[in-house]
């Protein structure tokens, strides 16, 4: 398992995702992403769900002026920002939801697994 993680965060979303985050700033994958790789399923990376620590409205902001994507806010209110990606005729998006409960085991809970982003 740890192989296939090591090469889902090699996918060109994840690099992107990853290279929009602070030097400081902590990210863990969370949702289908994982869910897909426990179950084996295999294809491009389209749809990636992140738990950030920090503020994920302006790591969304971030990502897509770097990345020319289109930031839509979710819920504003839990901070939860999705960006859409177009490239090649392509269509991908990465959801960034604010590390609720203080904690990565926290959010996980709430979500189901996580696994952090390396830079």
């Amino acid at each position: 398992m740890e192989e296939r993680l090591k090469g889902l965060l090699r996918q060109p979303l994840a690099r992107t995702a990853a290279a929009a985050l602070e030097p400081s700033q902590e990210a863990w994958v969370v949702g289908g992403a994982l869910r897909d790789l426990a179950l084996s399923r295999t294809g491009p990376l389209v749809d990636l769900d992140l738990a950030v620590r920090g503020s994920a409205a302006a790591y969304a902001k971030r990502l897509a002026r770097r990345a020319k994507g289109t930031h839509v806010v979710l819920d504003a209110a839990q901070d939860i920002h999705r960006v859409v990606l177009r490239a090649g005729g392509a269509t991908s998006q990465v959801d960034a939801a604010g590390l609720q409960g203080g904690s990565i085991a926290a959010a996980a809970g709430r979500r189901g697994a996580g696994a952090g982003v390396p830079r």
